[in-house]
């Protein structure tokens, strides 16, 4: 697996939704939470109307990575609870094992657009 991933979100149906064909994954959305946080991170770095940045993520710190996440506990049926800040709650859904082969303590993001 790779220790650093890139995939290039877009908005569908409300919701961010990603394709990767290295994964099998096609129009995966990210939950309400996830999307939430997204546009979190997207107003933090002044690009709140970017049509399809791109985030860079890996469960290791690398050079720019702007925000990290951690792993607060398993839903117990595949999906991971994460926390930002120790305020912001999300979930990220069973396709996190399509790069990780179990859901990290923590997981560092770079956003662009």
């Amino acid at each position: 697996m790779n220790v650093i991933n890139v995939i290039e979100l877009y908005k569908k149906d409300g919701f961010w939704c990603f394709d990767d064909s290295s994964t099998g994954l096609k129009a995966e959305p990210f939950m309400t939470t996830a999307t939430h946080f997204i546009d979190i991170m997207l107003n933090k770095i002044g690009k709140r109307s970017a049509k399809k940045p791109v985030a860079v993520f890996s469960k290791t710190p690398f050079p720019e990575h702007q925000f990290t996440i951690e792993r607060v506990c398993d839903d117990g049926v595949g999906g991971t609870f994460y926390s930002y800040g120790g305020i912001h709650e999300l979930w990220l859904c069973p396709a996190l094992l399509k790069y990780f082969e179990t859901a990290p303590s923590q997981i560092f993001i770079q956003v662009k657009a």
